[in-house]
């Protein structure tokens, strides 16, 4: 029983150290990974890639605002070329959103 107490204090102690920390007030994302084309477009493309990096500002420790830019990169196969006759081709998605965000602790 000692210990559960001792452990449970420790918590609440360290819970009120973290909320004391300041916030940065800017932020920053990155990431890449890989896109699975899906349905019926999914057919005439290959595996591709992705890249995302977005930057934004902290207004303060509930809310923020995000500038995401994103860029997606597929190969289109080689059936679907030959059937429109093309030597080669390739699918690019590119896209920029503005996101809010809202914490709630």
């Amino acid at each position: 029983m000692k210990g559960t107490a001792f452990v449970s204090c420790l918590g609440i102690l360290a819970a009120g150290a973290l909320y004391a920390q300041e916030v940065s007030p800017f932020s920053f994302a990155v990431g890449a990974g890989f896109t699975e084309p899906i349905g019926t477009v999914g057919r005439s493309l290959d595996v591709g890639w992705n890249a995302q990096a977005g930057g934004g500002f902290n207004f303060n420790s509930y809310l923020r605002a995000m500038l995401d830019f994103n860029f997606d990169h597929m190969g289109i196969n080689s059936g679907t070329l030959y059937s429109i006759g093309a030597p080669g081709g390739d699918a690019n998605v590119w896209s920029v959103t503005l996101d809010p965000v809202v914490h709630i602790h």
